[in-house]
């Protein structure tokens, strides 16, 4: 068959392997990141403040399943649901969830005795106006204890 050498073989052998390179990253369909759940609270803080409260709470139903410790996720939704008429329940609710998540947040009790007061549970609420007072005054502002 003879000799079949050829000099420039692997110049040209890499080359090849550099467009095929190319080529493959060229030709992949770029998937969108997916936003992590602080920027989806972001995002739905400001569709909610800008009137579209349940495009604002359907963000922060996502932001929950992406991160179901996110409490200023559910601190928000209550906020929202307390511009609501019949949703104090679930203001209620997603305070007391908040809370369960940050117990050391002394503004949650204040909202959540705030829900408290519109049900006409004025002896739960000032519990939780005593609790947010106690609280200060163990984590004042700028301490890093808090959990």
């Amino acid at each position: 068959m003879g000799n079949w050498g050829f000099d420039d073989a692997p110049g040209i052998a890499c080359l090849f392997l550099v467009a095929a390179v190319y080529l493959y990253l060229a030709g992949r369909v770029r998937q969108p990141p997916i936003p992590d759940s602080a920027t989806i609270l972001g995002e739905a803080i400001r569709v909610a403040a800008s009137g579209a409260t349940d495009r604002g709470i359907a963000l922060l139903n996502e932001a929950f399943r992406l991160n179901p410790r996110l409490w200023q996720a559910r601190e928000y939704r209550g906020q929202i649901r307390l511009g609501e008429s019949a949703a104090a329940e679930s203001a209620l609710q997603d305070f007391t969830d908040a809370i369960r998540l940050a117990p050391a947040e002394p503004h949650l009790y204040i909202l959540r005795s705030h829900v408290f007061t519109l049900l006409g549970r004025e002896s739960a609420a000032r519990a939780d106006l005593d609790t947010a007072a106690r609280l200060r005054r163990e984590y004042p502002e700028g301490s890093l204890d808090r959990s």
